[in-house]
């Protein structure tokens, strides 16, 4: 179980913790519509969660972060690749690439993506660009990795 809900007041941070609505309480994070900006999708609701905290709490737009587990993770990098105009980093274990779903039915990582799939970074930046272009941020820096391998590195 995490501490943050412990260590958000004294440590002088807001914690918020949205709720998967799909099948296996997966997110979405196949779908032309969340790997929008914009676009409608779930990503576009956690960003118009994290837009609405923003102003209700006047936090600092310069220190959002995300972070999740499994599906969570995998929303995570979605969430950095779509909205890099609003989160400044992201950290995600046991997830998959944002765009590696992209197109599947359903919510649940149920294709060779979740088993693993090797390509170059330059295969990988072909994937997610699509989702930068739709967004409207600049590009973060970025390094995924599995295991004890850096699998991509973004300067």
């Amino acid at each position: 179980m995490t501490k943050c809900p412990q260590l958000a007041d004294p440590k002088g941070f807001i914690a918020t913790y949205p709720s998967a609505p799909h099948d296996n309480n997966c997110w979405d994070i196949a779908s032309t519509k969340t790997l929008s900006h914009d676009g409608g999708g779930d990503s576009n609701g956690i960003a118009n969660m994290l837009k609405y905290t923003l102003t209700k709490y006047n936090a600092d737009p310069k220190r959002v972060f995300v972070t999740g587990t499994s599906s969570g993770a995998m929303m995570t990098n979605v969430m950095c690749a779509v909205y890099p105009d609003l989160i400044a980093a992201g950290s995600g274990y046991s997830g998959v690439a944002a765009g590696c779903l992209a197109g599947s039915p359903g919510s649940s990582p149920t294709t060779t993506c979740a088993d693993g799939i090797n390509k170059t970074p330059s295969q990988w930046t072909s994937v997610v660009q699509p989702c930068i272009q739709r967004s409207t941020g600049v590009i973060r820096k970025c390094r995924c990795g599995t295991g004890r391998r850096i699998i991509l590195s973004i300067i």
